[in-house]
């Protein structure tokens, strides 16, 4: 079977196509020095070619890369028996110790070292400007979310206030009169009652409220995110949030303390005006006496909310 192809060479643009019409030439003239018979040295041609070609298709049949990776490297710089095994080696379905060389991995991989630069310096600008959006948008939720706690807080606080006002206005205002008309009406029992009452309600109203502030605190607390709340950018923090609420809760405290403390003078004031009548009362002395236990069981509950704190 008689096998012709033809394929063109560009010197001019690969360096292995210009090696190669060298090696030709090198090789005509070496036939040419022999002298042979026409018919020898067209026999001696055609089993240059033929070799040549054979090579080709052992190497395509290993891989159908290799025959173009060995034919990358075909310049004067690029042929040895060496690198050869090591090109062959990228292709051995065995294990192989035989290191390869850093130019023949980028050229297998199909990319030159300048086309990787530019595809990651694309990839680099990329990833920079989806960096910057991100920032961009995490600022701007991070602003809302801070407004919205912010004016969530001063809602609250401003309703603490307001609840603190009202109850000492009620405590120190309505149930102090009620005491005060059961004073001078002479009726101790009423007076002892009313005392009782007052005691009790200032507790219960105590305990109430500062557990509706808890529940509010601790619900605007859970509600911050952890990631917000553990900023340490150059972004306000919401933890100067948190050192209001803790600062609030202190005046709040305070604010409640110091009613206790008016009331408990107040029953202190009454107690002595109580223990007046009831020693001038000789004919009741079995009342008197009954009267001042009752009057120090609840002077002590009275001291036990002096001493007792916000939470």
């Amino acid at each position: 079977m008689r096998i012709q192809c033809t394929f063109n060479l560009a010197p001019e643009l690969h360096k292995q196509h210009s090696f190669a019409i060298d090696n030709l030439r090198a090789w005509q003239e070496t036939e040419k020095s022999r002298g042979d018979d026409k018919d020898i040295a067209l026999q001696r041609r055609s089993h240059f070619h033929r070799d040549i070609y054979l090579s080709g298709l052992y190497l395509h049949k290993v891989s159908a890369d290799l025959p173009r990776l060995i034919s990358e490297q075909y310049h004067v710089d690029g042929v040895s028996a060496a690198r050869l095994m090591k090109q062959i080696s990228l292709f051995d379905d065995t294990e192989s110790d035989l290191a390869i060389e850093p130019g023949l991995a980028t050229s297998h991989q199909g990319l030159e070292e300048a086309q990787w630069q530019e595809l990651e310096a694309i990839l680099a600008s990329h990833r920079e400007e989806v960096l910057k959006q991100q920032e961009a948008s995490a600022q701007q939720e991070f602003q809302a979310q801070q407004s919205l706690y912010q004016s969530h807080f001063e809602k609250m606080q401003l309703n603490t206030t307001e609840a603190v006002g009202g109850l000492e206005a009620s405590l120190c205002g309505k149930l102090t009169t009620e005491l005060q008309e059961a004073i001078n009406s002479a009726d101790i029992n009423r007076a002892l009652t009313t005392l009782s009452e007052q005691i009790a309600t200032v507790e219960h109203s105590n305990q109430k409220m500062l557990s509706a502030l808890t529940q509010q605190i601790e619900s605007m607390s859970a509600s911050l995110p952890d990631n917000v709340l553990s900023a340490q950018d150059d972004r306000v923090p919401f933890t100067d949030i948190q050192t209001s609420i803790e600062t609030n809760q202190k005046a709040i405290q305070q604010s409640i303390l110091l009613l206790q403390q008016q009331l408990t003078s107040q029953f202190q004031a009454v107690a002595d005006k109580l223990n007046q009548g009831l020693s001038v009362s000789g004919s009741q002395m079995g009342a008197t006496e009954l009267a001042e236990s009752q009057l120090t069981s609840q002077l002590a509950r009275a001291s036990k909310v002096k001493s007792k704190g916000l939470w």
